[in-house]
């Protein structure tokens, strides 16, 4: 069904989705060069974020809260992330059940060089927008309920 035409106009859920699937497609493509995708590359910046920034232990959990993906994906996608030797998964010292999550050295230079071309394609992505900030406001309208 083509939702865009004179007579009618597509659903804003429609337009979201597709805008939001563009995207990751962008920055998945702008990733291969780096053996990243962008999920694994969104748990790395939290992770990075997290050691930098924050206290305490960071746990598979926290990390799937967070980034808002699921407990099971994050645990897939981090085991990924230990075989390419970007982080080190350790049990918690004050859960048993739980995993600790640390990034290695190696994370840090690969992000080093990763994360500008997130930035770049993000910034080249958002460029149609002419108020960033305004665009910001609305999305986190409709989030901030959630």
């Amino acid at each position: 069904m083509i939702w865009w035409s004179k007579k009618c106009t597509p659903p804003p859920g429609y337009l979201l989705r597709k805008a939001a699937n563009l995207r990751q497609k962008k920055i998945n493509e702008g990733m291969k060069s780096f053996n990243l995708t962008h999920v694994q590359l969104i748990l790395l910046a939290y992770s990075y974020h997290h050691q930098q920034y924050c206290t305490g232990d960071l746990t598979q959990t926290t990390i799937a809260h967070e980034a808002q993906i699921g407990v099971m994906m994050t645990s897939k996608v981090l085991r990924t992330l230990e075989a390419k030797w970007l982080i080190k998964r350790q049990k918690s010292k004050t859960d048993t059940r739980s995993f600790s999550v640390h990034i290695t050295s190696d994370w840090k230079k690969l992000f080093a060089q990763a994360m500008p071309v997130a930035i770049a394609i993000n910034e080249e992505f958002y460029s149609p927008l002419k108020d960033l900030k305004q665009y910001n406001e609305i999305l986190s309208k409709l989030i901030t309920p959630y």
